[in-house]
């Protein structure tokens, strides 16, 4: 008979999930920075990028999606967007709202042709994903999402590993969502929430787990927990923090 995984190795298999992804992002992160480095270094050093006639040293024009412009506000789970910007402001919106993934979301199928992924993250602030290569059921691509300035995609390409699998984002009732944060900020034991985000994966052919969606939450003292629950938002499974005052 097959050995069944135990919890520990049922766990371990989560958290090397994680740290995949997170060096993923951290690597992504780094490229970027240099790359931005490399612009300003070119900008500001004079002889660089220009003669000083033409505006060497002038300050270079934004645009209102700009990620180099104001920072960008990061409100409640479930606090309406903000439409009364100032004038050449856009509106902010919180895409961790049922509304907000739907938007994000179609803004991704159409600049990708699929709604196939395998691997989604929503932030309050932008929307994360790797998006399957249209046709491939290895390939993909990552891409960014983010209010003002639409669908990007990344540096980032690969194949889906032995833990992960393709799913359609039209899979989940995005309408749960408020419940499970109220739910989290309840239930978890992490005081002074600061950060809240949504992960959503599909199923793991490692250790038998179905597709699902997490809430995490944590705090400026690293106290975290999660909840999990199946594309139609029942509670699968609920990880406090363990932690006690």
């Amino acid at each position: 008979m097959p050995q069944v995984p135990s919890h520990g190795s049922h766990e371990r298999g989560h958290t090397e999930r994680t740290r995949s992804r997170v060096r993923g992002i951290a690597i992504g992160s780094s490229v970027a920075a240099t790359v931005l480095a490399g612009v300003l270094a070119w900008n500001l050093v004079p002889g660089l990028g220009g003669t000083e006639d033409q505006g060497a040293h002038s300050p270079a024009p934004t645009t209102s999606g700009s990620r180099t412009g104001a920072p960008s506000v990061t409100k409640s789970a479930d606090a309406p967007a903000d439409t009364s910007g100032d004038s050449g402001k856009p509106a902010t919106q919180n895409l961790l709202t049922p509304d907000g993934i739907r938007t994000a979301l179609k803004a991704l199928k159409e600049a990708t042709g699929t709604d196939q992924v395998c691997d989604l993250t929503v932030y309050p602030e932008h929307v994360s994903a790797q998006v399957m290569v249209k046709g491939s059921k290895s390939r993909y691509d990552s891409w960014t999402y983010r209010p003002g300035e639409g669908a990007e995609k990344g540096i980032i390409s690969g194949s889906v590993g032995p833990m992960d699998s393709p799913f359609s984002v039209d899979a989940f009732d995005w309408d749960v969502l408020p419940a499970l944060l109220k739910r989290a900020e309840k239930e978890l034991n992490v005081k002074d929430i600061s950060s809240r985000y949504l992960l959503v994966t599909g199923d793991d052919p490692t250790f038998g787990d179905p597709k699902h969606m997490s809430v995490y939450v944590s705090n400026a003292y690293s106290q975290s927990g999660r909840i999990e629950a199946d594309p139609a938002g029942k509670v699968t499974k609920v990880m406090p923090n363990e932690a006690k005052d």
